[in-house]
């Protein structure tokens, strides 16, 4: 990872209304070898609490239930045979990435 960045507050108008924190981490591009992560966030109404509406009233914490999980990969393109000298030295190098998410 080249740079984290966490923002908690007066967040720019590209993040929209927000509340909580912000993160962003970037990594350095390039490289010899392929790199990924895999990621999965679970929230349902089992880990939450009642409003204080719906308490006041005694209605019961509705039904909610939210998966997301995905994956990112990234690596180098291998060159054809005539190329693979130009490709060690870093010239001429073709990198790919690609990511995956999904909700339900």
């Amino acid at each position: 990872m080249q740079e984290y960045n966490l923002q908690t507050n007066n967040f720019l108008a590209e993040y929209g209304r927000n509340t909580g924190y912000i993160a962003n981490a970037s990594s350095r591009s390039g490289g010899n070898q392929f790199h990924g992560n895999a990621f999965f966030f679970n929230l349902n109404s089992g880990l939450g609490a009642n409003s204080c509406s719906n308490n006041a009233r005694n209605v019961e914490r509705p039904e909610f239930n939210r998966n997301q999980f995905g994956a990112t990969i990234g690596g180098p393109v291998k060159p054809p045979d005539r190329d693979r000298k130009r490709a060690s030295t870093g010239a001429g190098k073709v990198l790919m990435a690609i990511e995956l998410k999904h909700s339900r």
